[in-house]
């Protein structure tokens, strides 16, 4: 093999899967992202109404680190028929494969088949594992382990040749501030993974990796090889490292769910409810309204008049992100005091989507929806006390 396109889609960083398989097996690489901005109205609509500075900046960080690196420049599809634009690129100039990155939801390219196209599976640890339950996966895992030179990234004999669309123009003080961000959560998420048995309910006991693992800033299948390299193989379910490779697991799991069920990131609330939940969960949420407490618009002013619930909120919208155990608890107040139905849902997934810069992501989009799942005949409306004792560390679970 000669030659391929890299088509970029969200996994926006040097040493994953997709830039593995080019950089050992052609001669010639060349990488081009679609902007979804000139040929997906939804995609659009969404960057319009919402704050994407996370999303833009993983792009350009991966320019910068292209740049730096190897010297080469990141180009940029801005068309309405990027399929064919490609296709056309790719036979003018004899590419042999486009090697395409596998997207989180139902979104695709469709490409016509004129160029062989190999789609890419860059976030899960072993693309082949279907295991479904966070304990059977992160079993198969250790029973599966990756060598070094599966994962990693050998010097390999490869050049780049200019792509398709106009160069990236790379902000390279963004950039290093980027580059800074990333350094210090993967800097302090090392303790928080080995202690993460004990505080992972706390306010400051998640890694927050969430945010690089969704925008492609680092590699979920490295960092689960470099989970695994600590603990001796069969892992004992006493190992302060499995809670965190349950929570990896879940987030492949909520991927997988996306892409077999053929989930868009854009699906109305009812839609996704019959996707993910069963019949009677889909009743309640279709059918049973109640009244009001709050408003959506006093939810998203953090006015709602609940002092623990406008703190969270207000937290929320200035860290851009909110603690694990306040996200289960929140969900339960936003179903409970906006009524109930499916307004409760569309508010709930709103409003992660617009202030949460680990959303728009199938890890949300799974547990909004199962939040409203049934249990012991009703959705579940987690205890405050118990919550914020969680939170503020004065209560652990074993």
């Amino acid at each position: 093999m000669s030659k391929c396109l890299i088509v970029l889609d969200h996994s926006f960083r040097l040493n994953s899967l997709l830039m593995k398989i080019a950089f050992s097996n052609y001669r010639q690489v060349s990488i081009v992202y679609p902007s979804k901005w000139y040929y997906d109205k939804k995609a659009k609509n969404l960057y319009l109404n919402n704050n994407c500075d996370f999303y833009n900046e993983s792009i350009n960080y991966l320019s910068f680190k292209l740049n730096k690196k190897y010297g080469c420049n990141l180009h940029i599809l801005k068309v309405e028929n990027p399929e064919t634009v490609i296709e056309d690129f790719c036979i003018k100039n004899n590419v042999d494969h486009i090697l395409y990155d596998l997207p989180l939801f139902s979104e695709r390219l469709n490409f016509s088949k004129r160029v062989e196209v190999i789609e890419i599976d860059n976030d899960s640890y072993i693309p082949d594992c279907k295991k479904m339950t966070a304990k059977s996966r992160w079993m198969f895992w250790d029973r599966n382990r990756l060598k070094t030179d599966q994962v990693f990234i050998e010097c390999c004999d490869f050049n780049f040749y200019d792509s398709v669309g106009e160069k990236y123009q790379t902000n390279f003080e963004l950039a290093k501030q980027t580059l800074s961000k990333v350094r210090n959560l993967l800097g302090q998420s090392r303790n928080i993974i080995q202690n993460y048995n004990k505080f992972r309910n706390t306010r400051e006991g998640s890694s927050k990796l969430s945010v690089l693992l969704h925008h492609g800033l680092i590699d979920s299948r490295e960092l689960v090889y470099l989970i695994l390299s600590q603990i001796k193989s069969p892992i004992e379910k006493e190992s302060n490292y499995v809670p965190f490779l349950r929570q990896l697991a879940f987030r492949e799991i909520a991927i997988e769910k996306t892409r077999q069920k053929k989930i868009s990131l854009y699906e109305d609330s009812l839609t996704l409810c019959n996707l993910l939940l069963d019949k009677n969960s889909v009743d309640n949420i279709a059918n049973n309204e109640f009244k009001a407490l709050f408003s959506k618009k006093d939810l998203f002013n953090h006015t709602t008049g609940i002092e623990k619930l406008d703190t969270e909120i207000r937290l929320c919208i200035k860290n851009r992100w909110m603690p694990n155990r306040a996200r289960m608890w929140f969900a339960g107040e936003c179903y409970w005091g906006l009524g109930g139905g499916t307004k409760s849902l569309d508010a709930l997934i709103e409003f992660f989507n617009k202030y949460c810069d680990d959303a728009q992501s199938p890890n949300n989009i799974i547990n909004c929806v199962e939040s409203v799942r049934l249990k012991y005949g009703k959705v579940m409306k987690f205890n405050k006390e118990r919550t914020f004792r969680l939170l503020e560390g004065k209560e652990f679970i074993k």
